[in-house]
């Protein structure tokens, strides 16, 4: 069974307290296991970058509602990809905070993506897998 992955990226459109990223995250674990997706959610202040994995009546309707969701602008698809196995299995939604880590920062650019070709975005979620 083939299943669908898409990678956004977007703005903030206010500041994030860590309790609202903590909400944010958990709530978007929660929806996700309802919906049977998995992924990662990159925040550094500057961008979002989230990678869903599943089936595509699980992740479309999920992005229609991130889209309209209004702490985020900017919204824009970088790559959608059929996959036949999910990358984040074990991560109903991992969190990656790029706003304090080093490691993260010396790693992965969220600012370069827009720029990037679709081999360069798919190395990007390799790199936030194995992170």
């Amino acid at each position: 069974m083939m299943m669908l992955s898409v990678a956004y990226f977007s703005r903030p459109s206010q500041v994030f307290t860590d309790d609202e990223l903590i909400d944010l995250w958990e709530i978007s674990r929660e929806n996700n296991e309802k919906r049977h997706v998995t992924g990662a959610l990159y925040f550094d202040n500057r961008v979002f970058f989230q990678v869903l994995e599943g089936a595509d009546e699980d992740v479309l309707p999920l992005l229609e509602i991130i889209e309209k969701d209004a702490r985020h602008v900017d919204f824009e698809i970088l790559v959608e990809n059929d996959i036949a196995s999910p990358s984040f299995r074990n991560w109903p939604m991992k969190f990656l905070d790029g706003r304090e880590s080093k490691r993260l920062q010396n790693k992965f650019d969220p600012q370069a993506l827009g720029a990037m070709s679709i081999s360069q975005i798919n190395s990007a979620i390799f790199t936030l897998v194995s992170l």
